[in-house]
């Protein structure tokens, strides 16, 4: 993902660069690094980024991004990597 791609992933589901940087598992300065085009995510954290964005697409295009985003936001703050591996790789 571009920079700008990445900016308007975290700015879609409206958290900070902390919290966007807990569901990675990095830094804040990491997310930053990405932001500013300074850095790139691993290919891991690049393919999760890439299955985030389709999980949102197919909540928008469902009605439900908001649900979809809360939902998300919670397993950025209480989830860990593994619940939010989890889902991000499980079927819609």
């Amino acid at each position: 993902m571009t920079p700008q791609e990445i900016f308007a992933l975290r700015q879609s589901l409206n958290i900070s660069m902390n919290d966007f940087g807990k569901f990675f598992s990095v830094s804040t300065a990491a997310v930053q690094k990405w932001e500013n085009g300074t850095s790139r995510p691993s290919p891991v954290v690049q393919v999760s980024m890439e299955q985030l964005k389709h999980k949102l697409e197919i909540a928008r295009a469902r009605g439900t991004e908001n649900e979809e985003r809360d939902k998300i936001v919670r397993l950025v703050v209480f989830g860990g990597i593994a619940a939010i591996l989890f889902y991000l790789f499980t079927r819609d």
